[in-house]
């Protein structure tokens, strides 16, 4: 966040104020154990969803506040003070809005906004509005549109993370991607309940993308669903029985096969690949 090449921390507490903050990286200290500063980079804030985004130049942290406003946090020339926002979007919708990634969209160029069912255009330039397109009409109840995105070599994939039963479903982008898109319902696995994780990574090496996904409610299992090509997709239960609140696929040691990082309520677990 300062650019002195060491990577922070940005975090939302859950607390009184709900603040939004900064943890700066510690440098050296005779006792080699500098600790983390923290700063405030603002209040009020409640942002389940966060990422770092550099929007047409300007560098800060993208999030969507209370499901209904996608915000930008600009870092200030001094980051230790309280940082500049811009409302990018306001929802008006039946449902609040959760799943947050930057991609370009449009195919022009610049890096556009995937936020819950909707996909935000980027402008030209910084000061001028953003504008809105459905991707998909999941909005009959104040959570359907509470989601879990990726977007990458599977195209759209998006899990409602709070509905119990849970859809799961690939969208295809039309050629006008400004009209809803296509939908293509994922139905291998039955029952899905809360699908909190969703990561795409080819597990076992057959040059195919699969799909990680993860409950933390229902059965509470933690799946990889195997690519067989032509829209099939294989379930193969990694594990199950204790809710996950947060998966995704890693290969730290860089051999080509990924494992699974889980984040249960009691424990971090690793996954090893066995193939």
């Amino acid at each position: 966040m300062d650019g002195d090449g060491k990577l922070d921390i940005v975090v939302n507490e859950d607390g009184p104020e709900n603040d939004l903050v900064w943890f700066r990286a510690p440098h050296a200290s005779a006792s080699g154990r500098a600790p983390w500063t923290r700063y405030v980079i603002d209040t009020g804030v409640h942002a389940p969803d966060m990422l770092p985004a550099t929007l047409l130049g300007h560098r800060g942290v993208l999030l969507i506040h209370k499901g209904m406003q996608v915000r930008f946090y600009e870092i200030p020339a001094d980051p230790t003070a309280r940082w500049p926002s811009q409302e990018v979007y306001s929802f008006y919708s039946p449902s609040h809005q959760g799943g947050l990634r930057m991609a370009d969209i449009d195919g022009d160029g610049l890096p556009d906004i995937l936020a819950g069912m909707y996909w935000i255009r980027s402008p030209e330039s910084f000061e001028l509005p953003w504008r809105l397109f459905a991707i998909v009409l999941w909005n009959e109840t104040p959570e359907s549109a509470m989601l879990r995105l990726n977007y990458g070599p599977l195209g759209l994939i998006a899990a409602e993370r709070e509905m119990q039963p849970a859809r799961l479903a690939r969208f295809e982008k039309p050629a006008d991607p400004r009209q809803l898109w296509i939908e293509h319902r994922i139905e291998s696995v039955p029952d899905l309940t809360e699908v909190n994780s969703l990561d795409v990574a080819d597990f076992n090496d057959d040059g195919r993308p699969d799909l990680l996904i993860a409950e933390k409610g229902g059965k509470s299992r933690l799946l990889v669903l195997y690519n067989e090509d032509e829209g099939r997709l294989r379930p193969a239960l990694v594990a199950q029985g204790r809710p996950i609140l947060f998966a995704r696929a890693l290969d730290p040691e860089g051999h080509g096969r990924p494992g699974i990082l889980a984040i249960r309520a009691d424990a971090i677990v690793w996954f090893e690949p066995v193939f």
